[in-house]
């Protein structure tokens, strides 16, 4: 089982590679974060770098292929993300194109092995087909239908209320798990989860910080021998704004070095 550090607001610290992970390439430290928003940024993009001086996702990433990306500011206790989707509509866990040209922030490197993310999130700007959430994908910037990818995501309910969905993506063929979680309005924050342990996806939620996860689905990636991307998703419908605040972000993983 990947391990799980405790760790303050903004924290980030170092391990030794975890054994046998699975995985190509050289994973060389393990790293365990725990952040919560405390600081007022605007954040910029420099070379699809996040740009922000004191916030708690500066240097992460934002996908190259973006169509947009999207705008990140940080104020106590809000990271907002927002994207005013457009030319396609792309809902991660949902829409194969989503891998290649969906708006996310994502860590700093690509990951390897087993990994444990977290997020406490949250819209005031709830929509019918707003996903948002934790994910992992590779992508083939060429071919939309060989990107593949897991999530587990809030969403795709009313403009009100929010289920959460398991899901993954690979060689075109999507496996969507409607309605596994707990109807909740927009506005409440709820947890959402996704783990790597092996080949193994596990995919929970709860709703209060000290509640016991539930557990949504288990299943097998037929994705999970390679580096990829570990990060935080959205997406809507083409035309609409996709927009959520994340409160906290907790996660261990190991950074894939080329």
């Amino acid at each position: 089982m990947a391990r799980r550090f405790p760790g303050g607001t903004g924290i980030t610290r170092r391990y030794p590679p975890q054994e046998g992970s699975a995985g190509s390439g050289g994973g060389s430290s393990e790293r365990s974060i725990d952040l919560t928003p405390a600081s007022s940024v605007s954040y910029s993009v420099t070379d699809y770098k996040l740009v922000g001086s004191g916030g708690i996702v500066e240097g992460w990433r934002v996908p190259q292929y973006a169509s947009p990306v999207p705008t990140v500011t940080e104020s106590s206790g809000a990271l907002v993300l927002s994207a005013a989707i457009s030319p396609n509509t792309v809902r991660p866990g949902y829409d194969v194109q989503w891998s290649n040209t969906g708006p996310a922030i994502m860590l700093p490197k690509m990951v390897v092995g087993d990994f444990d993310l977290q997020l406490k999130v949250k819209s005031d700007a709830g929509r019918t087909y707003l996903s948002v959430g934790p994910g992992c994908w590779m992508l083939n910037e060429n071919y939309n239908y060989y990107a593949g990818g897991i999530w587990t995501m809030r969403g795709l309910n009313s403009d009100a209320n929010a289920h959460e969905h398991a899901s993954s993506i690979g060689n075109g063929a999507v496996k969507m798990l409607t309605n596994l979680g707990v109807l909740t309005a927009w506005t409440t924050s709820t947890w959402v989860r996704l783990q790597r342990v092996g080949a193994t996806i596990t995919h929970s939620r709860r709703t209060g910080d000290s509640d016991a996860w539930a557990q949504l689905e288990q299943q097998t990636w037929d994705r999970s021998g390679g580096a990829a991307w570990l990060g935080i998703c959205l997406g809507a419908r083409n035309g609409e704004t996709a927009e959520f605040t994340v409160e906290r972000i907790i996660a261990t993983y190991t950074e894939h070095e080329e």
